[in-house]
């Protein structure tokens, strides 16, 4: 899958429908949250049942923000380790 950029709609070329293509990613992320749960994994999963795919870049939101700041923190902590 290539990113969309807005300034060239035709850099996008997901050869997979909307739906099926969010529904493989779903699909994905349960079975990785399930198993890690199981396996008694700290894991951290954040839905923004809001944002777009790809939010970061097309949802300028205090909620989206907030998940971007969440996200950078828990790198910066554990690249330090």
């Amino acid at each position: 899958m290539f990113v969309f950029l807005p300034d060239n709609p035709a850099v996008h070329r997901d050869p997979l429908p909307g739906p099926v293509h969010y529904m493989l990613i779903n699909n994905g992320i349960d079975r990785f949250t399930s198993v890690a749960l199981r396996l008694n994994v700290a894991i951290t999963v954040v839905n923004y049942a809001d944002g777009d795919h790809g939010f970061d870049g097309f949802n300028d939101t205090a909620q989206s923000g907030a998940i971007i700041a969440a996200a950078l923190r828990f790198v910066q902590e554990h690249i330090r380790q």
